[in-house]
């Protein structure tokens, strides 16, 4: 009998040879077919609580998705420079402009994980924007030559986009503000006892919805337990439990500057099948 493992039903056969070896194979292979359905559940309440003071110091670590609502699509990336000044101005001239982020307004300083992009403010013939330089330190400075230019301000799935007019003088210093917050989701089962996080995964989606009535995905298959960073608004949650039906849905709000902690529940169970040659070798 081979070992149970989780998504795959285990099963008896019993010794090889002639047409029934092949009607005992055939009977194997339906019940790995069948094993595609061991996971059962139906959707169980959610309760998420948001706290203050949050500081985004931590991240999950699979962000993939499209980007979060309540902000203007940022420009495509057409190249990439790192660091240093701006090739928009030689080294030494220009005006410096620093830049500086803010969960809310009147909060304190972002200290670390943002990204920084700076675009032109207008689209090539190809319809991209072309990337002048990015930068990662919290608070970048740069030295722009006077003109108009596109800012992309990134703290996880949170970001702002803003255009800036740099004029020729003394430095400048701008401020964007993200309006995020973070959220941290965790899956239990209907008794309260915790399911491992490698056995869950989360979509999440925007709450806007498309002309067909279709939600923008944020992020996809995401399994870790960390701080998701999101500007804030509502989202709807999707965490399916194994692989196949047991799926809660639910809408959680992100409050700028707060961490909210969202409990998922599963009323779910385990099932797996067990193909015996006869009827006498059932457990």
């Amino acid at each position: 009998m081979s070992r149970p493992r989780r998504g795959i039903a285990s099963f008896t056969i019993g010794r090889t040879g002639g047409a029934g070896a092949s009607v005992r194979m055939a009977w194997m292979l339906l019940a790995m077919a069948l094993a595609a359905a061991v996971w059962l559940g139906a959707p169980g309440p959610v309760h998420a609580q948001a706290s203050g003071g949050w500081s985004p110091i931590e991240e999950s670590g699979d962000a993939r998705g499209a980007p979060a609502p309540g902000a203007p699509a940022a420009p495509p990336p057409a190249a990439s420079r790192e660091g240093g000044a701006s090739p928009a101005a030689p080294s030494g001239e220009g005006t410096a402009v620093r830049f500086h982020a803010l969960l809310v307004r009147g909060g304190a300083p972002v200290t670390s994980g943002l990204v920084w992009r700076v675009y032109e403010p207008r689209p090539g013939p190809d319809g991209r924007y072309r990337l002048l330089a990015t930068h990662k330190s919290a608070t970048p400075l740069l030295r722009l030559a006077p003109g108009d230019y596109l800012v992309v301000a990134t703290l996880g799935r949170a970001y702002v986009v803003r255009k800036i007019t740099v004029r020729a003088g003394p430095a400048m210093q701008e401020e964007f503000v993200l309006n995020a917050g973070g959220l941290r989701l965790r899956a239990m089962m209907a008794n309260g006892d915790p399911i491992p996080a490698r056995n869950v995964t989360y979509d999440i989606y925007s709450d806007e919805r498309d002309q067909f009535g279709k939600r923008k995905k944020v992020l996809s298959g995401l399994r870790s337990s960390g701080v998701i960073r999101l500007n804030s608004g509502i989202y709807h949650v999707v965490s399916t439990y194994g692989d196949a039906n047991a799926v809660v849905e639910a809408d959680v709000t992100v409050e700028a500057g707060k961490l909210t902690e969202a409990s998922v529940y599963h009323a779910a169970g385990r099932v797996t099948f067990k193909l015996v040659a006869r009827p006498r070798d059932r457990p």
